[in-house]
């Protein structure tokens, strides 16, 4: 949590924030918003359901954005294939 908010005050608000989610208390202590958990696209629940509890949606939400993918790597890595190494490895 350090690394995504460097303000100790807000780290701690997140760390009380991270509890309730996590204890299912309040405001995450509604049937309909922990039932909404499994069949609403995340982004969208903390984006509704979240603004009680604003740090840690905020952070929900960029930690959703982040890729997920090695899609990219996999570009990379058919790139590197086709560099060819000038030395011979011994067996």
């Amino acid at each position: 949590m350090a690394k995504m908010e460097p303000d100790p005050e807000v780290q701690d608000r997140l760390q009380k924030q991270l509890d309730y989610y996590l204890q299912e208390s309040r405001p995450f202590s509604w049937g309909t918003i922990v039932r909404a958990r499994d069949n609403t696209i995340p982004v969208n629940w903390w984006d509704k359901y979240g603004g009680e509890v604003p740090e840690l949606r905020k952070v929900a939400i960029k930690i959703l954005g982040l890729t997920c993918s090695s899609s990219g790597c996999e570009r990379n890595w058919s790139a590197f294939e086709n560099v060819s190494c000038p030395y011979k490895f011994m067996k």
